[in-house]
């Protein structure tokens, strides 16, 4: 388990995320950082910059017990985003096509969103089997919404 938690961290560390601002300001940042501390224990450093982004500069909790039970790239790039956008124990309601550009970038045609689309229902499934609730809901722009719902903050195993 831990060569496939490092080999992971590896992946997503490589991860490069491209924000642009509404002044036309932008900006790449690496996802994470990961080593071991002084005491020999495995230390992730989310970079500051990118969670500033995407947390209005609030602190990200991630449960460990959750992130060593994904195992493929979309499960980890979504995972990652939802816990930058719901905090522990709360809900969010989100349209297929904004839960497809957590993973992938924009500007796809017809034929690749539909692919796509489809793809994102792996990730999701995953969310349920490590506890998230996901359930399908209709909005008025897109009658594949998701209303998802993030399980209470557990101590033991969680990093911020």
């Amino acid at each position: 388990c831990t060569a496939r938690i490092k080999e992971c961290l590896e992946r997503l560390s490589n991860v490069v995320v491209e924000h642009h601002d509404p002044e036309g300001k932008a900006g790449q940042y690496r996802m994470l950082a990961f080593g071991k501390d002084d005491a020999g224990r495995l230390s992730i450093a989310l970079n500051p910059l990118l969670n500033q982004v995407l947390k209005d500069g609030q602190f990200m909790l991630i449960d460990m017990r959750e992130f060593s039970k994904l195992e493929g790239d979309l499960e980890f790039l979504l995972h990652f985003a939802l816990c930058a956008s719901i905090d522990a124990g709360k809900i969010l309601t989100i349209n297929r096509n904004t839960l497809a550009g957590y993973i992938w970038p924009p500007g796809a045609g017809r034929e690749a969103l539909k692919k796509r689309l489809q793809r994102l229902e792996e990730p999701i499934d995953k969310l349920r089997s490590i506890g998230w609730r996901v359930d399908r809901v209709s909005s008025a722009s897109d009658k594949r919404a998701y209303k998802i719902y993030r399980p209470g903050r557990k101590r033991a195993g969680a990093i911020s």
